[in-house]
């Protein structure tokens, strides 16, 4: 069974793709930072990448991060993050793949992120792909979405 994980953001989101037994196809960043653009258009440009992600890797299940209530940035960015934690349930909706999303504390204590603030947990979710799966990462978008695959498939957790 194939996975696709998704770190969402409006600007730079960090994908994975992977097998249930954690074997890891693909991975990476898709950047719509477009300062000069809307936000819909981001997130439209956003929904087509993953899109055409979804065609060449053909996932069964899409896991993504909740929302959090004590989101610290602001509150645009809050309501940006809120149109595309929309728009992938919307995406797996119409393409009728299972979807579920956790807490972004839940998957970062038990995959291991033991670091206390955001800088040094980035960093520990790059040294650990580095560890787990021998490759440096681009950004520490992509190894938040690798760990989050890899968080569910030991899980193995559905909320839907």
């Amino acid at each position: 069974m194939k996975i696709l994980s998704i770190d969402a953001s409006s600007n730079i989101s960090g994908f994975s793709v992977m097998t249930t037994d954690e074997k890891l196809i693909e991975s990476g960043i898709i950047d719509v930072t477009d300062k000069k653009e809307t936000t819909m258009y981001r997130i439209i440009n956003l929904y087509k990448q993953l899109n055409t992600l979804i065609d060449k890797h053909n996932p069964e299940h899409i896991i993504f991060e909740d929302l959090t209530r004590y989101y610290s940035r602001s509150l645009n960015a809050l309501i940006a993050l809120s149109y595309v934690h929309a728009m992938l349930e919307i995406l797996c909706w119409l393409r009728g793949i299972e979807y579920s999303f956790v807490k972004v504390n839940k998957w970062r204590k038990d995959i291991g992120i033991t670091e206390k603030t955001r800088d040094k947990q980035k960093q520990q979710a790059i040294d650990m792909i580095k560890e787990i799966y021998g490759r440096d990462c681009k950004t520490d978008d992509e190894a938040e979405a690798i760990l989050l695959g890899l968080w569910y498939c030991r899980n193995n957790y559905k909320f839907f």
